[in-house]
């Protein structure tokens, strides 16, 4: 059986590798106490870690579409959390942009904060998350069994 941590990208390998091991993992089963997904929502979606707070929508648009070929179908913003999913067109333009975003920071002047990290959004990690994330894959249950006397 795969653990969570081994189904993660990480920093080892090519970004092509990374992505087709976090495309290719073994699905989840969606029960009856996890949403549906959106049905709009992109196949090919990069998640965006260490988002400054002061970054607006517009300080993302720019940043992610400065190139020609750019592949960005949607940006979502979420503040709160720091973080943002930018969804594109095809698995080449996800590469892409891990390989070119991943390790940068969003504006030169504000290159004394942490750097973006950026990882693959696949259509199922909502399953992982949240309390349906606990139910659905045991983890609440089996953290209990890992600590009982």
């Amino acid at each position: 059986m795969t653990d969570r941590a081994s189904l993660t990208i990480s920093a080892q390998g090519s970004t092509a590798q990374r992505v087709e091991s976090a495309i290719i993992r073994k699905p989840a089963a969606r029960r009856v106490y996890h949403p549906d997904a959106p049905a709009d929502r992109s196949e090919w979606a990069m998640w965006v870690g260490n988002v400054p707070k002061h970054a607006d929508e517009t300080n993302l648009q720019t940043f992610f579409t400065q190139f020609e070929d750019h592949g960005v179908v949607s940006i979502f913003r979420l503040s709160k959390s720091s973080c943002a999913f930018v969804n594109f067109a095809s698995e080449t333009h996800l590469i892409v942009a891990i390989e070119q975003y991943d390790g940068s920071h969003l504006r030169p002047e504000w290159s004394t904060g942490p750097v973006l990290v950026c990882r693959v959004r696949t259509l199922d990690d909502d399953l992982w998350t949240g309390v349906g994330g606990q139910r659905g894959m045991g983890l609440h249950r089996q953290w209990i069994e890992d600590h009982r006397p």
